[in-house]
């Protein structure tokens, strides 16, 4: 799945591959409650994800294990969310991009975000409405 991921991210253009994310949130930090048993299943495909990252013979970055997650969280209907954002690196003075996912209050993907940088774009499964069943703001 890392590998179909990493194709998608090097044949087909961001805007093209949004849309297939879920429902655009702008900058807004919209996370999905789940229930117990979906917050451990997002953590078991955050892990496996990991792993799975590591033993590629390709880089697996942050956009490639996100966008694997995200398909793997909705192959098994989790609502989720991805994140975008960006920060200047403190050595070098240019931005840097990152990537991560986000179930319920399980980190599936790319660590604490929020923590390292300015969001940038978000997006929450399709079934999600921020109205109903969604909290805003969580770390």
């Amino acid at each position: 799945m890392l590998g179909l991921s990493k194709l998608l991210i090097l044949v087909i253009p961001f805007q093209r591959i949004a849309h297939r994310l879920g429902r655009s949130v702008g900058m807004a930090a919209w996370v999905p409650v789940l229930d117990t048993h979906e917050e451990l299943r997002g953590s078991t495909i955050g892990a496996l994800v990991q792993m799975a990252a590591r033993a590629t013979p390709w880089s697996s970055n942050c956009y490639t294990q996100a966008l694997t997650a995200r398909i793997l969280l909705g192959l098994y209907g989790i609502p989720c969310s991805i994140f975008f954002g960006v920060a200047r690196n403190s050595r070098t003075g240019e931005f840097e991009a990152h990537a991560w996912v986000t179930a319920g209050r399980i980190r599936v993907t790319g660590g604490n975000g929020f923590k390292h940088y300015v969001l940038v774009g978000a997006f929450v499964s399709a079934d999600q409405a921020p109205s109903k069943n969604i909290m805003q703001g969580t770390r």
